[in-house]
This record gives structure tokens, sequence and C-alpha cells, in this order.
């Protein structure tokens, strides 16, 4: 997915296929992780979809902090619910101590997703190797 400035650039925003359709909106996970990643406690950060009983799909953030760091999940909420507008909000967060990659560094979207106990509850358990 893209888009293009004014100029004429063309701008990357997202694979279709990482795209999250939450109330009708669309939220592609690359622009909201870039938006999260702005914070200096975060070190990394992996948005994937969630089921939700009400919404269908919500957006669930997995966060990893710098090691020194002592924010709270409250203040990580705070400064979410200032900088990304409504829709784009994950509903969900968690902190964790490592996000998932490859052998080549790519963060594993899809393994944080499928072995968190929300998704698990509608799709049952993850297959052994997938399982972190």
């Amino acid at each position: 997915m893209f888009s293009t400035k004014g100029d004429g650039t063309v701008v990357l925003k997202d694979r279709k296929k990482e795209l999250i359709k939450v109330k009708g909106y669309s939220v592609f996970p690359k622009e909201v992780e870039e938006l999260i990643m702005r914070h200096p406690d975060i070190s990394e950060v992996a948005i994937a979809v969630i089921p939700h009983e009400e919404f269908g799909e919500a957006v669930k953030a997995w966060i990893q902090l710098v090691p020194s760091s002592k924010i709270s999940l409250k203040e990580i909420k705070g400064c979410i619910n200032k900088n990304i507008t409504h829709f784009k909000r994950p509903y969900y967060i968690d902190i964790i101590e490592d996000i998932p990659k490859n052998l080549i560094g790519k963060v594993q979207r899809r393994i944080l997703q499928i072995n968190d106990p929300i998704y698990r509850k509608k799709h049952g358990e993850p297959k052994e190797q997938d399982k972190i």
C-alpha cells in the first residue's frame, strides 16, 4: 500500500497483507509502530491484529523497553492516546522482554499473534514450532 505526496513522491505505507481493519478504518502496522517508537523509552514495537468480541478485530502492541527504562504501562498508554488517532491506537498493549525476529532480523508478528491468549481463545493452540 502506498500514497503519493503533493510533489509526486511515492511513500510505501505497508504491505497490503499487513493491513488491519478496525471499525471500518484502515490501520497500517508500520505506521503505528513508527509513532510508538518515537518514545525514547521504547526500543522495539510490533503491531498485529487480535480478535475482539465487539469490533471483530483490534490492534495489539507488543512493546520492548530500553534496558534502563522505568516507564509504566499507564505512561505508555497516555503517550499513545496523545499522539495516535483513536482508531489506530492499540486496544491491547503488552510489555515484553524481547520481540521475536527471524534470522535476518525481521519482526515475527505472526508468532506474537498466534501465541497471544486472546487469539488462542478464538483460534486454538499454535503448532509446536510456532510456540514461544
